[in-house]
């Protein structure tokens, strides 16, 4: 991984009404899971990627949280090498 590579997740639009926009940065060929949690640390959502093509360097991720009620969740995205990024995400009405 070169040096200058920078992990971590943006949030599009913060705060949010229906539609979680997020760009996860991720090496080349490496594997990436992110969970959206909230308040208390209760997983509310889980997926995993994989990315093998060269030249990937991130994902756009779109998810639906019109659903959930109004406040402050944790984006947690885990890399296969150990390393975390956390992002606060508030969801409105």
């Amino acid at each position: 991984i070169p040096i200058e590579f920078a992990y971590g997740v943006q949030v599009i639009s913060n705060p949010v009404k229906t539609q979680l926009e997020m760009q996860i940065s991720v090496p080349e060929g490496e594997a990436v899971r992110w969970e959206l949690l909230n308040a208390s640390g209760q997983q509310l959502f889980r997926s995993e990627y994989l990315l093998g093509e060269s030249g990937n360097t991130g994902i756009a991720v779109r998810h639906d949280v019109s659903k959930l009620a109004a406040g402050v969740y944790l984006i947690k995205v885990n890399y296969a090498n150990g390393y975390r990024a956390v992002e606060r995400v508030v969801i409105m009405d």
